[in-house]
């Protein structure tokens, strides 16, 4: 699996709202990897806050006035129980960190209206839904939906360099045995007006070798009656794979429909690439469905190999941010 930096970022700075004396100014933090939040109290009178940065985490805890925390737990009692001398705190940060205007459900969410209005973004329980329609808007989400929208911002945030990216889901699982792949080293979308996907790249290998173990698949722009992408090219090699079947170490390759049957798919949401450009982030889950059989190679003067059937989907999970915007969506 890829590593991931642990290294916290700020969020868009919020102004708080002068609401007298004894208002105390907070900043926060969220982890780069998504894993929680952090927030204290500044020193400085009327400094910036992120409030929202912790909304998303639904166990928060406290060790004294000034700081508070909240992070993804099964169990937050036991969250709480293993960490001497915190308590469990209704939220973070307290209430007495009063934090700017926010954008309501239905209200549009673009970076140049927020920044002109003096919103932060969206209220806490929403998001900004760029596939809403024409116009992206606010809109209260599901558990997964906001856990996705805080992942494909951490994209955003972070630089080319520290994102998380994409990661393969469990092993290559063919007729002829799995394959256990670990890297996803190369991964790109391009995208079309608000974030849609046009197109899906991915090359999928094993960090402890080269070329001879590794898949690479690309799918769009065209798409099928029901909006998925029609995968157009593939191409596995497995020959220096040492947990591939030996029934597959050889090189396969299938080019267009003649050639190749199958989709991909796409479940999760896109969000801004905070480039000050139109640009965009994706995060969730890409499926590419291979149906059929790609033959493999027979010879009389040489060794015969496997036709190679995938039993099960190609999943990747993950947030990455995208290349070329089109002016049009698939099907569009």
């Amino acid at each position: 699996m890829k590593r991931t930096s642990a290294l916290p970022f700020l969020l868009a700075p919020l102004v708080l709202t002068d609401c007298g004396a004894g208002t105390a100014a907070w900043s926060c933090f969220e982890e780069l990897d998504g894993s929680g939040c952090f927030c204290e109290e500044s020193a400085r009178a009327g400094d910036v806050v992120n409030a929202s940065a912790c909304a998303p985490y639904p166990c928060c805890f406290s060790k004294d006035e000034s700081s508070c925390e909240c992070t993804e737990s099964v169990s937050c009692d036991a969250e709480v129980a293993s960490r001497p001398g915190v308590a469990a705190v209704d939220q973070c940060p307290p209430s007495t960190a009063v934090a700017g205007a926010c954008a309501s459900e239905g209200e549009n969410c673009r970076p140049t209206y927020l920044r002109s209005q003096g919103l932060e973004g969206c209220c806490p329980g929403a998001f900004c839904d760029l596939g809403a329609g024409v116009v992206p808007v606010c809109r209260s989400g599901s558990e997964e939906e906001l856990a996705r929208a805080r992942e494909c911002s951490a994209a955003a945030n972070a630089g080319p360099l520290d994102r998380r990216g994409v990661e393969l889901v469990g092993p290559l699982v063919t007729s002829s045995g799995n394959i256990d792949f670990d890297t996803v080293p190369f991964f790109f979308v391009n995208s079309g007006p608000n974030g849609c996907i046009t197109s899906i790249e991915a090359t999928i290998d094993r960090a402890d070798t080269d070329l001879g173990c590794s898949l690479r698949i690309t799918a769009g722009p065209n798409v099928d009656p029901d909006g998925n992408f029609i995968i157009r090219e593939l191409t596995f090699s497995a020959r220096d794979c040492a947990t591939a079947p030996d029934g597959l170490k050889d090189s396969y390759f299938a080019d267009g429909p003649e050639q190749i049957d199958g989709v991909a798919t796409f479940q999760g949401l896109a969000c801004d690439g905070g480039l000050g450009i139109e640009s965009y982030c994706v995060a969730g889950r890409f499926e590419f469905r291979v149906n059929g059989t790609i033959p493999g190679r027979s010879s009389p003067f040489g060794p015969t190999f496997d036709d190679l059937t995938f039993v099960e989907p190609i999943v990747l999970e993950g947030a990455d941010c995208i290349g070329v915007v089109a002016s049009t969506c698939p099907g569009g």
